[in-house]
């Protein structure tokens, strides 16, 4: 069975780096930052980065 993999989607770097709202804007795309227990709509974007963040470090970022 294969994984799908999102290369459109690949931001892992960015986790255990501070949160960088310049590099964020960089790409283009849109986008949201929030903290781990903030709350969000759950509508679907694949364009979107979702950059979560505990104490000013980004701990994970997906798309949607």
């Amino acid at each position: 069975r294969e994984v799908f993999v999102d290369n459109a989607c690949d931001f892992e770097d960015w986790i255990g780096k501070p949160v960088d709202e310049a590099a964020i804007k960089e790409t283009g795309r849109p986008y949201r930052i929030l903290k781990p227990d903030d709350m969000m709509t759950m509508d679907h974007n694949p364009e979107r980065i979702n950059i979560e963040h505990s104490d000013g470090k980004v701990v994970r970022v997906w798309c949607g």
